[in-house]
């Protein structure tokens, strides 16, 4: 039997690596949704997504403007030689309803040596109130309607937009988050084992000195500590890239990025899989993909084309319009009983292209825009489907295997405690003990990645189906 240094060594090994898992919470731990608060709040890209509400709602405002009552005046004289020519003087108030009705009302002024007989009025001028409808183009729809028609389908795609790009920063914020979180365990844990294999070091060194082990125990130490720190500086270059990376995504109120290394992120929680991702089926899977905002902003575009196309095949039809005003010699506000209805001015117009090489050559490009986004729209469903289809598949296997890696761990640490009583009682070498220790930290930081995988394609899978925390 080894002697008393040994043993004592041994117990205090078994106490070092039975904390390894173990990774406390601290005081100053930056958890995921501390994180991700900050990013939604602060970050450019979330800030610019913002953005795209209130551009929706000025542009449904600039639609709108089609339908604003415009107020007109124009006032023409000539005076020549001590003559006035003429002096003619137009106000109009006119409006376009949303039924493609168009409403005016105005007063009309007119004097001169040379009028036109047709600009003849009373003396106090002419007041008059009218309407125009048209009767073929535009009577189900017009321009006015579709550009607002357009503006509102924009304002309710740019929400789906704003949710997509907040889906993308979410999940690049998340998968950095967790594999930074990753690489702080796995550098926690080859610390520890660093922490170990230097102080077996020494009690093998001291045991060598008092002549209860040989020499190349000694050096089967050594190079079991050298390996260990090499495997600790790869894996700190490792950390600070990914503090790094999930530091791009944090910025402070005032637009300046800023640095994570000052807090400690969360532990890896444990994975599970949402049941409603369990034995789900094809149709389920279809219907999160319609749900996917990728999907959406398709649907959207062809409603806006839609809009478009009604307009232009408006533009076929011929036009035509019907007016009638009303006429009088005093204001309404004096004497509303001047108007009759017998004193009127009314009006035809008709036009129509021959041809209509315009009009058709638009409608047919606008058909071939929505079978276009049509076909688009079919292959970003099946994308999305595909993808949804092997992420669930991939994060059902995942859990599976890390499952059966928690179970290896298990069995790893085991037999390299038992090597380590066997090595104590002289059936077993530092070799074997050193190997069974490699084969357990090999297995743990395994499972580490397995976790940060999971969580980043959960992550994923999430920003497939536009879902934002």
């Amino acid at each position: 039997m080894k002697g008393t240094c040994i043993s004592v060594f041994l117990c205090l090994l078994c106490l070092t690596f039975s904390a390894l898992p173990a990774t406390g919470q601290q005081p100053d731990t930056l958890s995921l949704n501390e994180y991700l608060r900050q990013v939604v709040q602060h970050h450019p890209t979330a800030r610019a997504a913002a953005l795209l509400v209130e551009q929706g709602r000025m542009e449904v405002r600039s639609a709108r403007g089609f339908f604003d009552p415009v107020l007109a005046a124009d006032l023409d004289e000539k005076q020549f030689k001590d003559k006035t020519y003429y002096r003619i003087f137009g106000s109009e108030l006119k409006a376009t309803t949303r039924l493609g009705i168009g409403l005016k009302a105005g007063y009309d002024y007119a004097e001169g040596d040379y009028l036109n007989p047709e600009r003849t009025v009373p003396s106090g001028g002419l007041w008059y109130a009218g309407v125009s409808v048209p009767l073929i183009q535009g009577l189900i729809f017009d321009e006015g309607r579709g550009m607002l028609r357009q503006a509102r389908i924009r304002q309710e795609r740019y929400q789906w937009e704003q949710q997509q790009l907040l889906a993308n920063l979410l999940y690049e914020a998340t998968a950095a988050y967790w594999q930074w979180a990753g690489n702080y365990q796995q550098l926690s844990t080859l610390q520890n084992a660093v922490t170990v294999a230097q102080q077996r070091f020494r009690m093998v060194r001291s045991g060598f000195m008092v002549g209860e082990l040989p020499a190349i125990d000694t050096l089967e130490a050594f190079l079991q500590l050298q390996t260990l720190q090499s495997s600790l500086l790869e894996q700190e270059q490792d950390l600070v890239k990914s503090e790094q990376a999930a530091a791009s995504f944090f910025w402070s109120e005032g637009g300046d990025p800023l640095w994570v290394s000052s807090s400690l992120p969360a532990p890896l929680p444990a994975p599970v899989l949402a049941d409603s991702l369990n034995g789900n089926s094809d149709p389920e899977q279809l219907i999160w993909a319609e749900a996917s905002p990728s999907v959406r902003l398709y649907g959207y575009k062809i409603a806006e084309l839609e809009a478009e196309r009604r307009w232009k095949a408006e533009k076929l039809k011929p036009y035509l319009a019907a007016s009638y005003n009303i006429l009088s010699s005093e204001a309404p506000t004096e004497n509303p009983a001047s108007y009759s209805p017998n004193n009127y001015k009314i009006g035809v117009s008709f036009k129509m292209p021959l041809l209509l090489r315009s009009a058709r050559g638009e409608l047919q490009l606008n058909r071939l825009k929505m079978q276009t986004a049509a076909l688009e729209q079919r292959q970003k469903r099946l994308e999305v489907t595909n993808k949804l289809e092997a992420l669930i598949s991939s994060l059902q296997l995942l859990q599976d295997q890390i499952r059966l890696n928690q179970q290896l761990v298990t069995g790893y640490q085991a037999m390299w405690l038992g090597e380590q009583r066997k090595f104590e009682y002289g059936e077993s070498t530092l070799f074997y003990v050193n190997t069974r220790e490699l084969k357990y930290l090999e297995s743990r930081l395994k499972l580490l990645s397995l976790q940060v995988k999971f969580q980043q394609q959960e992550a994923e899978l999430r920003r497939l189906m536009g879902i934002v925390p």
